[in-house]
């Protein structure tokens, strides 16, 4: 069975892979940062679930409210990050459902348009009639928002004009869809649910396409660099694939395609 260090090895392009004492350390490394999200994840549910019963017995006039409101907010935020941990290391099993994707992603356009910063448009646009697609709402949810606040830290380093735009629709693979470049599952014959997030923002060199989706690698300074590793994450997660096109000074394209009709365990 292939690992998902070895995965990472394999995908990383141009970096010699490591050898099999660093490979059992990796996979070591791992599975302990996924049991203690893991760990954590249950404590904050609990705060979380005592944080909402306080929240509703106490009187709408009380000065407490405001206190319970950021715990309840920074629990929330802290139970994202782990799940984020758990999502990457492939640890974490995706709540499949029949979702209505245009409907998730209108749903987030506040967001996303407050993600993407003062002096940046974005410019979402959605094919329709988009068919349902099984997949976690929340995740996918996430997902989006990471790639939206990644393109938005790429704008932010150019001068106006800024743009970021995200594309959802509907792709098949046999339409002249290339099958090389992508990371994740092998691109599967048949119809795909499509998001792409492109921005005009500062691109990204050769010297660093090996290692876009290692954790806390990052090309800007100030960033986590756990963006596009836990995106990465998603998209396993739903048996999808990712793509990024992208050159110094022309920007950058992040294209999702997560499967359709793909029966999922």
């Amino acid at each position: 069975m292939t690992t998902a260090a070895e995965n990472a090895a394999r995908e990383a392009g141009g970096v010699e892979p490591p050898d099999g004492q660093q490979l059992a350390r990796m996979e070591s490394l791992t599975a302990m940062a996924a049991g203690v999200a893991h760990d954590f994840n249950n404590l904050l549910t609990t705060i979380l679930g005592n944080t909402e019963i306080l929240e509703q017995r106490l009187p709408p006039d009380s000065p407490l409210r405001e206190h319970a409101r950021r715990i309840h907010e920074s629990t929330q935020t802290a139970l994202d990050l782990t799940l984020d941990i758990l999502t990457y290391t492939g640890r974490f099993r995706p709540n499949l459902a029949e979702t209505d994707l245009a409907a998730l992603a209108g749903q987030l356009v506040p967001e996303l348009r407050r993600a993407a910063g003062d002096g940046a448009t974005l410019d979402l646009r959605i094919a329709a009639p988009l068919p349902t697609v099984n997949l976690d709402g929340a995740r996918v949810a996430r997902m989006i928002r990471l790639l939206v606040a990644n393109a938005a830290a790429a704008v932010a380093e150019r001068s106006p004009p800024r743009a970021i735009a995200v594309d959802i629709g509907v792709v098949d693979s046999a339409d002249g869809l290339s099958a090389t470049g992508w990371i994740g599952e092998p691109l599967q014959p048949g119809r795909h649910a499509s998001i792409a997030v492109a921005d005009n923002g500062c691109g990204i060199g050769p010297d660093a396409w090996p290692r876009v989706f290692d954790p806390f690698f990052a090309t800007r300074i100030r960033a986590r660099g756990m963006g596009l590793p836990v995106v990465l994450g998603i998209v396993r997660a739903h048996r999808g694939a990712i793509r990024v096109e992208s050159a110094p000074g022309r920007g950058t394209t992040v294209r999702v395609l997560l499967p359709i009709s793909a029966v999922h365990q």
